[in-house]
């Protein structure tokens, strides 16, 4: 049984004519009249009686008649809910971000609320290095991750390229300089953060430079706090100098080389065929790329 045989036979047996049903199903009258048969072939009960002035229900016509425009309305709504949520993503989609960049989380938060309600967002803290591991087990859907190098086998969209800078008390020797050279702060004292670390050494390897670290803190604030005491520099992307506030500290460009570092957004291929992780990704994308946008730096020197 088919839900077109029960079209077919709704129309006939509502109009008590296989010709006018023909015509307003668009179907040729021996196919109408093949498919009636084999419905009442596949219940075996006869549905119609068919005389010379039209056809006429039985018994057991008259109930499926009653059930089937039930079903046909069934099967309609359905229709109609499989349709909305192909244009209404919905579902849960779970969206990493390094500690730099959480901020962002916020403001896809935000534009998911407005324009995807039907999503279920989980958003997650974590180092790169741990995103990348998590994404392969399926853990998350979604991460965005900083830095160099990245596994293969993921889905890269590559957002921006974001600067370092070196941050440090305003009465350093140097806090009034234009710019650094990077052979010039690998004789600096410095204190930083692992995830930065593994990052900026990636980012400096071809340089032949290597950076002195006195301590790792994985605590902006703790950093913050042993910078302003003034016997430390550190070396941070735009995006933490902007979202944390580093008040009266100099900031300075480094150069030659810079350092930077990609921002990217990563996907499990599997992940591509769920429309609802499509649409975070889309609506990631664009907070990434205007937060991005903002978070550069113009130091001021004076």
């Amino acid at each position: 049984m088919e839900l077109r045989q029960i079209r077919y036979f709704v129309q006939v047996a509502k109009l008590r004519s296989f010709s006018k049903a023909s015509t307003t199903l668009n179907v040729s009258q021996p196919a109408l009249s093949k498919q009636i048969k084999q419905l009442e072939y596949d219940l075996s009960a006869q549905l119609l009686h068919r005389t010379t002035r039209g056809v006429s229900l039985t018994a057991a016509g008259e109930t499926l008649l009653k059930d089937g425009e039930k079903l046909l309305q069934h099967a309609q709504r359905v229709r109609d809910k499989v349709a909305q949520a192909a244009q209404t993503p919905s579902g849960e989609v779970c969206v990493a971000f390094p500690p730099s960049l959480a901020k962002v989380a916020r403001a896809l938060l935000n534009r998911c609320q407005r324009d995807y309600p039907n999503i279920q967002l989980h958003l997650i803290e974590g180092l790169s290095i741990f995103l990348e591991e998590w994404l392969t087990l399926g853990r998350i859907d979604i991460a965005i991750m900083s830095g160099t190098a990245f596994r293969e086998g993921f889905m890269l969209s590559r957002i921006g390229q974001e600067k370092f800078y070196l941050v440090g008390h305003p009465t350093a020797s140097w806090a009034k300089r234009s710019s650094l050279k990077l052979e010039e702060v690998s004789q600096l004292d410095l204190v930083t953060t692992r995830g930065f670390r593994n990052t900026i050494d990636q980012a400096i390897a071809s340089s032949g430079y290597q950076l002195r670290y006195r301590y790792e803190v994985d605590s902006i604030s703790l950093l913050k706090e042993l910078i302003s005491e003034g016997k430390y520099a550190t070396l941070l992307p735009s995006i933490v100098i902007r979202q944390e506030g580093f008040g009266r500290l100099a900031v300075i460009d480094v150069t030659d080389p810079e350092v930077t570092r990609s921002i990217v957004m990563a996907m499990n291929p599997i992940s591509q065929a769920n429309f609802a992780h499509r649409s975070v990704r889309g609506a990631l994308e664009a907070e990434l790329k205007t937060f991005l946008g903002e978070a550069v730096i113009r130091p001021d020197h004076g």
